[in-house]
């Protein structure tokens, strides 16, 4: 893709942002009357495609540190693993909306999870 293309596509994105930041505080203090479904969901989806852009091809040193007992990342607790965004949960549940990583790793154990949810990892410097 040429450096003026990927320009221009980086100026939409901010200017989708922007659009959407006021337009979802017009929905806050009530001065959008028509099409609200439409507008909500015009704003989510450049919500999430700003969050999927934030994390594409990123590769990511992570903490296992599981919230709970009953979550599968239990059986990784206390160790580091490189991770690679896998997507964005939107099914209802204890994991919608968070970004699911996905192990990229040789030293990942072959019997754990295959991914794993952004709220049972720590980002680890390196």
């Amino acid at each position: 893709m040429n450096q003026e293309r990927i320009k221009l596509l980086e100026d939409l994105r901010e200017a989708a942002t922007q659009l959407v930041s006021y337009t979802s505080y017009a929905e806050i203090i009530g001065a959008i009357h028509h099409n609200t479904n439409h507008i909500r969901q015009g704003c989510d989806k450049v919500q999430e495609i700003n969050a999927k852009i934030r994390h594409m091809d990123e590769n990511k040193r992570f903490k296992v540190k599981a919230r709970s007992e009953l979550t599968h990342a239990k059986q990784l607790e206390g160790n580091v693993y490189q991770f690679t965004f896998g997507w964005l949960e939107e099914e209802e549940g204890m994991y919608k909306g968070e970004a699911i990583w996905l192990p990229n790793d040789d030293t990942y154990p072959q019997d754990a999870p295959t991914s794993i949810a952004s709220g049972d990892l720590e980002a680890v410097d390196d």
